[in-house]
């Protein structure tokens, strides 16, 4: 999410407010986390994908846990996933900035 934000603004975002920047503020910078409030159908697989993640990255701050080898397939795709939709939702102004054709 932070490259997507750096290639959109041209600019890290490392802090607001003096505060670091960790997975929430950098979803609410791209507007990733705005999956966690929608009810739309269509992007229901898109949420459950979001929530996963945001869940594993609480968790994983917290615990440091290990993702077994039988989810890894699973977890890899879910991050591949949030990747290409936040790029996708951050297009425009991706477009803007001449980073997209």
């Amino acid at each position: 999410m932070k490259k997507v934000y750096y290639l959109r603004e041209g600019s890290e975002i490392a802090e607001i407010g003096k505060k670091k920047v960790q997975f929430l503020e950098s979803a609410k910078a791209v507007w990733l986390n705005q999956l966690h409030y929608s009810e739309e159908a269509e992007l229901s697989t898109f949420k459950a994908y979001y929530e996963v993640l945001h869940n594993l990255r609480n968790e994983a701050s917290h615990k440091a846990p290990e993702i077994p080898n039988d989810q890894l397939k699973t977890v890899l795709h879910l991050t591949v996933a949030m990747y290409l939709y936040t790029t996708m939702i951050n297009l425009r102004r991706l477009k803007t900035a001449g980073l997209a054709g």
